[in-house]
């Protein structure tokens, strides 16, 4: 039996949840107002994902099973059962391993590749508007990885040197 619409949307709905909780933690444990502050913007960017997503599995948005292609469904499927993606699940050891800001955001930024990866994987196959919605959040997770990104840069930089 293949997977259906909402059995996709529901692992994207837990990806964004424990992001979301990620997050929150990951903002709760540093003080730099820089850090802190992107950490708090991700968390409330993943609890509006988290409810777009509620929305589309109450909504009757998604057809019964999505348009895949030959070989994409063994593809989502081992994406759904990779160790990252199971270990979103449990965001108190992901924190565990946390000893630095450098691996908080490198952990962010791990996460939102994930996220890309399995997002783009599924957003063309639900077709009308629920593909729209999964291209919309897709722009905004790129968004993510890229402020990420810039936050790795920033913290890399020598600081306080006289070149």
């Amino acid at each position: 039996m293949g997977l259906t619409s909402d059995e996709l949307v529901g692992v994207a709905l837990e990806i964004e949840k424990h992001g979301e909780a990620l997050y929150r933690q990951l903002a709760q444990r540093f003080t730099d107002p820089n850090i802190k502050k992107t950490f708090e913007y991700l968390a409330s960017e993943e609890a509006e994902h988290r409810k777009t997503f509620e929305k589309m599995l109450a909504g009757g948005l998604l057809p019964l099973y999505p348009t895949l292609e030959q070989g994409e469904e063994d593809y989502i499927r081992s994406l759904v059962q990779s160790q990252f993606i199971l270990a979103f699940i449990k965001t108190d050891v992901l924190i565990m391993d946390i000893k630095s800001a450098s691996d908080a955001v490198a952990l962010g930024l791990r996460m939102e590749k994930e996220t890309l990866l399995f997002f783009e994987s599924i957003s063309s196959s639900l077709g009308g508007e629920a593909s729209k919605i999964f291209i919309d959040i897709l722009a905004e997770e790129k968004k993510h990885f890229v402020r990420l990104s810039a936050l790795a840069r920033d913290m890399n930089a020598p600081k306080g040197k006289d070149w």
